[in-house]
């Protein structure tokens, strides 16, 4: 249960740090208490985080400004900041003394008011894209894998002789009405005068589930692989986005969308 702000007050011995005006009201630097034996401090901030964690080694670099929290500006991300120099400072570089641009720090536990050394670290773009969180709108719990759900309609339904005895392709337009499009009728006209019997029929196709793995690479070509909704599906789904991972690295760019975009076999 969080602390009341009476709890937070100058007076209680729990909290330290701090500068205090006259009228006993707490002015710039943050106030801190020690958990766990005195390892970890809490500090207080302003802003939607109320708190951050650090290590009790750290309290006396962290005084030396004053810290507040805000989100980005999607809102999906807290950061805790202050100003040194004229120039923004975020916390979790300043702890692991990080400042080159090319090198992100990253939240190992995805809590970024967890600032201890033991839960940051210097890696590069690609493995931070890694440790990302999940998108809001995803319901499978695993990055780049999303369930397709394709419900069953009405269709036109072509089918064509291969050359081989007994062998059909197919293909299928969606039907919306009783005219045929123009591109069922072109197909079929194509396939006759090839000397391939064709039979053109209305048919409804069945409901589809099946999990999709999805990456899109550097040069912006789309790899789409499909796999079937089961236990073993979603594994082979998964082994393959840790292969794609390990070998490229490249995880900017995944989406809940990926267009029409197969690179074969």
């Amino acid at each position: 249960m969080a602390e009341s702000k009476r709890d937070l007050s100058p007076q209680r011995t729990l909290w330290q740090g701090g500068h205090y005006d006259k009228r006993g009201k707490r002015t710039l630097k943050n106030q801190y208490r020690l958990l766990e034996g005195g390892a970890i401090a809490e500090v207080l901030c302003s802003g939607p985080a109320g708190s951050f964690f650090i290590d009790a080694t750290d309290i006396e670099r962290v005084q030396e400004f004053t810290w507040c929290s805000s989100l980005s500006a999607d809102k999906r991300y807290l950061n805790i900041t202050t100003i040194s120099s004229g120039k923004k400072l975020i916390l979790s570089r300043f702890i692991m003394n990080c400042y080159d641009r090319s090198i992100d720090v990253d939240h190992i536990s995805g809590n970024r008011r967890k600032n201890q050394q033991a839960n940051l670290r210097c890696v590069s773009r690609q493995k931070n894209l890694r440790n990302r969180k999940l998108n809001q709108n995803n319901k499978t719990s695993y990055n780049g894998i999303r369930k397709c759900v394709k419900p069953a309609e009405q269709v036109w339904r072509l089918r064509w002789e291969t050359g081989k005895p007994g062998q059909y392709k197919y293909r299928t337009w969606s039907r919306t009405d009783d005219v045929i499009p123009e591109a069922v009728l072109c197909m079929q006209k194509e396939c006759e005068s090839a000397g391939r019997s064709t039979m053109l029929y209305q048919t409804e196709t069945k409901e589809c589930v099946r999990w999709i793995f999805s990456a899109v690479w550097e040069n912006g070509k789309v790899m789409k692989r499909n796999f079937p909704y089961t236990e073993s599906g979603l594994e082979k789904a998964l082994a393959l986005r840790d292969v794609v991972y390990e070998r490229t690295g490249n995880k900017n760019g995944l989406r809940k969308e990926y267009g029409d975009g197969i690179i074969p076999d």
